[in-house]
């Protein structure tokens, strides 16, 4: 049974829920909701390759953007895409908007987390039509889930789309330890979605509209 942790503090907000005797122990994974603005479009055929001891960004390796990275960051620069340069002995990320900005300040390098968070070396990702919360996880151990590329507590982690009593969630982990993520509006949606078909439990390259 799907057991409901707290409820959200704004209308907006994602509700968080957890199975399993440990349910309240989830309680502290709410993120902060944040709102940064709409982002373009991504080129379709796009892919992006996970970056070793990174979960804040991803490079792209496939489109018309190939050979650039993309922000996966939970700040007002996620999904905008940018340069990686040396400058001055420090390096710089440079953004396709014309912004420079110190890598460290940009984004931290993760070298605490758990390994259980952090993506496959060279795994390889391909954009879900209509947001950057989350991607399509192409061949490896984790093939046919997908990985959070929000920015949030969850981000790295791998999980399944499940549909119950006409809502959606992201369904992270399994048995007594599993957590369900019921899935609102993201503000990490495009401006222009497109429609797609939903996948199944199981989960797939399809993501719902």
């Amino acid at each position: 049974m799907i057991q409901p942790v707290d409820s959200p503090t704004s209308p907006d907000d994602t509700r968080v829920r957890a199975s399993g005797s440990s349910a309240k122990s989830f309680a502290s994974v709410l993120d902060a909701h944040a709102k940064p603005p709409a982002v373009s479009a991504i080129p379709d055929g796009e892919t992006w390759r996970s970056v070793a001891g990174h979960r804040s960004y991803a490079k792209i390796i496939s489109g018309p953007r190939k050979g650039s990275y993309i922000n996966l960051t939970l700040g007002r620069r996620h999904g905008e895409t940018f340069q990686i340069e040396h400058r001055g002995g420090k390096t710089v990320h440079v953004y396709a908007s014309g912004a420079v900005v110190g890598a460290r300040t940009d984004m931290p390098h993760v070298s605490s987390s758990r390994s259980d968070d952090q993506p496959p070396r060279g795994e390889v990702w391909a954009p879900v039509p209509g947001t950057t919360a989350w991607a399509d996880i192409l061949g490896g151990p984790r093939d046919g889930l997908y990985v959070n590329t929000s920015g949030n507590s969850r981000d790295g982690m791998a999980f399944q789309i499940v549909h119950r009593g006409g809502k959606t969630y992201h369904m992270y982990g399994s048995g007594r330890h599993r957590l369900m993520v019921e899935v609102r509006d993201s503000p990490h949606h495009h401006a222009h979605p497109s429609p797609a078909p939903a996948p199944s439990a199981s989960g797939g390259a399809s993501a719902p509209s």
